[in-house]
């Protein structure tokens, strides 16, 4: 019992507001449609998944294209 509370209060403040926060960031906002808008549907029996994940993927390729130039310049203490 004396752990229930602390978690509560993480779940709340913390994870709620994260998946949130998740659940609108893959979420297409374009044509100015509803961020709460369903991400999933079945059509003719197919389940279509409307998430946009072209930032994410974005985000990615940035830190590892980072993280590349970061390990090609080389360190100071090796010139020495």
């Amino acid at each position: 019992m004396l752990l229930a509370v602390p978690w509560f209060w993480l779940l709340l403040f913390f994870a709620v507001p994260f998946f949130i926060l998740l659940r609108i960031s893959v979420t297409d906002m374009g044509e100015g449609l509803d961020p709460f808008a369903p991400l999933a549907e079945i059509r003719d029996g197919h389940l279509l998944l409307h998430l946009k994940l072209a930032n994410y993927l974005t985000l990615c390729k940035t830190l590892t294209q980072a993280t590349g130039c970061k390990r090609s310049i080389p360190s100071p203490t090796c010139c020495l």
